[in-house]
C-alpha cells in the first residue's frame, strides 16, 4: 500500500516542515484505520474488553448492595425501603462509574499493549510489505518497561511537588510534559520492534522535537476529549509507527 504522505517526506527539511508533517502523521492513522479491518479488531478488541469488565464491576456491585439492603430493610416501611434502594444503586453506580473513568485508560493501556505491538507490525506489513520484530527478548523488554514507568512516575511525582510547592506556576511545564509522555507512548511500540532501549527512545525523541511535537500535539488534544479518546490509542499508534517507519527512512 502506497502512502504519499510517506514518499513526500523529507528527513533533511527544516523544524517547521517537520513540525507541519507531525500534525499529519497525528492524523493519518485514522485513515489507515478505517481501511484495515485487522487493525479495527487489534485496536477495539482491548477497548472492548475493558469497558465489558468494567460493565460487569458496575452490575456486580449494583447487584450486591441490592442483597444487602434488601436483608436490612425488610424492617422498615415499604416507600422507604423502596427509596433507600434507589438511593444506594445511584451512589455505587456513581462511584464505579467515577472509578472506572480514573482506571479505564491506565488499564486499557496495559491490557493493550500486545495489541498494539501487533498493530504497529501489522501497519509496517500494510505499507512497507513486512514488519520489523528485532525485540529485546522477554526480560530485556519487561526491564525496559519497568524504566519506562519508572520514568513516568518520577515525572508525575515532580509536577505534583511543584503543582503543590508552586501552585498556577506548573501549568504550562504540565501540560507540555503531558505532550512528552503522550507522544513517547505512541512510537513506542514502532521503537521497541526496532530493538530500542529507553535510553535510544529518548534519544530518537530528542533529535526529531519539531516532528514529534506537532506529532504529540495532535494526539495530546483528542485525548482530552471524551469517547475520542479511546480511539485515538489505536489511531495514534498507526500514526505513530508510519511518523517512525519514515524518519528511519524505511519508507522510501
Amino acid at each position: 500500500m502506497q502512502l504519499p504522505l510517506l514518499e513526500g517526506y523529507d528527513r533533511q527539511r527544516g523544524p517547521c516542515f517537520k513540525f507541519w508533517m507531525g500534525l499529519r502523521f497525528g492524523l493519518a492513522g485514522l485513515g489507515l484505520f478505517l481501511r484495515s479491518p485487522r487493525l479495527q479488531l487489534l485496536g477495539l478488541f482491548p477497548i472492548a474488553m475493558t469497558g465489558g469488565s468494567f460493565a460487569g464491576a458496575v452490575w456486580f456491585g449494583v447487584r450486591f448492595v441490592n442483597e444487602r439492603l434488601g436483608d436490612w430493610l425488610v424492617r422498615f416501611p415499604r416507600w422507604l425501603a423502596i427509596f433507600a434502594e434507589a438511593v444506594g444503586n445511584s451512589v455505587v453506580a456513581i462511584a464505579a462509574l467515577i472509578l472506572c473513568y480514573v482506571l479505564f485508560l491506565p488499564l486499557v493501556g496495559i491490557i493493550s499493549g500486545p495489541f498494539r505491538d501487533a498493530m504497529s507490525m501489522h501497519t509496517e506489513k500494510l505499507v512497507r510489505g513486512k514488519a520489523t520484530d528485532e525485540g529485546l527478548g522477554m526480560w530485556a523488554s519487561l526491564w525496559e518497561v519497568a524504566k519506562g514507568l519508572g520514568l513516568q512516575l518520577g515525572i508525575l511525582v515532580l509536577l505534583v511537588g511543584a503543582s503543590l510547592t508552586l501552585p498556577g506556576v506548573g501549568t504550562v511545564p504540565s501540560v507540555a510534559i503531558a505532550i512528552f509522555l503522550t507522544t513517547l507512548d505512541m512510537v513506542d511500540p514502532a521503537l521497541g520492534l526496532r530493538g530500542y532501549s529507553l535510553n535510544r527512545k529518548l534519544g530518537f525523541v530528542r533529535r526529531n522535537l519539531a516532528l514529534l511535537l506537532g506529532f504529540g500535539v495532535v494526539t495530546f488534544l483528542v485525548f482530552t476529549v471524551p469517547v475520542l479518546n479511546l480511539l485515538i490509542l489505536p489511531v495514534a499508534t498507526i500514526g505513530g509507527t508510519l511518523l517512525v517507519i519514515a524518519e528511519s527512512g524505511e519508507g522510501i
